[in-house]
């Protein structure tokens, strides 16, 4: 049967338009928040093609991306080629010998999760990722895990967030191609069988707690306006927000 690791890892036609639409919106949002300069060294988990690289490196701001998707990380490559782009399995395990062996000892002042957790098996498989992930962080570095569906989320309202963006872009070609994509690809045959993942504010800072990180929720940080996102960081170096 088709899951959501499989579905990723072979999937090569999903970031249409709509998705660069939705991630600039979220790299403006967390550029804004955060400042992002020439100085910041980033980590994105999940990097897909590039969308949310291009917007950071344009801050001059280093990039390294990780993906289980080969074909994207290529147009990575390709795209920018002073950057470092690892591809990872599905495999807790493996992921951690991977990123050891490439990365090594370095250290990131952001790690951004982004449009990820719904995708996973279980909370333990976040919470294994957000672990591995907080050993390379910088001594004030913070993980970002963005784009999470909580238990009230709105379907309609996110919708519509979408749509108003994508009449702003001057986007609705693009929009109509992505919600046949939805539903007459095989997004939808695995959406059928395997649900999307939730989680609660509860189980997000249970997650951290257990990490050893403090955890702070932010809203309105992506395209969803019902969906949360949340900064992971060091305890004897956090701050809310």
């Amino acid at each position: 049967m088709m899951n959501w690791s499989k579905f990723w890892k072979e999937e090569n036609t999903a970031f249409l338009q709509v998705m660069q639409i939705s991630t600039l919106v979220f790299a403006k949002r967390f550029d804004r928040l955060f400042k992002i300069n020439k100085t910041h060294k980033i980590l994105d988990y999940g990097c897909g093609p590039g969308f949310l690289v291009d917007h950071l490196a344009s801050k001059g701001a280093s990039i390294s991306g990780v993906d289980i998707n080969p074909f994207f990380l290529m147009k990575c490559r390709i795209r920018f080629k002073n950057f470092q782009f690892v591809e990872v399995s599905s495999n807790r395990e493996e992921v951690s010998a991977t990123l050891q062996s490439e990365f090594k000892d370095q250290q990131f002042d952001f790690i951004v999760i982004l449009s990820i957790a719904q995708y996973l098996e279980s909370e333990r498989e976040l919470e294994d990722i957000v672990r591995t992930l907080a050993s390379y962080l910088a001594p004030n570095g913070k993980i970002i895990v963005a784009d999470v569906i909580c238990k009230k989320n709105s379907h309609l309202l996110d919708g519509l967030a979408l749509l108003w963006h994508c009449l702003l872009s001057a986007k609705i070609v693009e929009l109509i191609k992505f919600m046949r994509y939805l539903f007459y690809s095989n997004y939808r045959i695995v959406a059928k069988d395997v649900k999307l993942m939730e989680y609660s504010e509860d189980t997000m800072n249970r997650i951290a707690t257990r990490c050893s990180l403090n955890c702070s929720t932010v809203k309105h940080l992506t395209i969803h306006p019902t969906r949360l996102s949340y900064i992971l960081s060091k305890k004897d170096n956090a701050q809310r927000l």
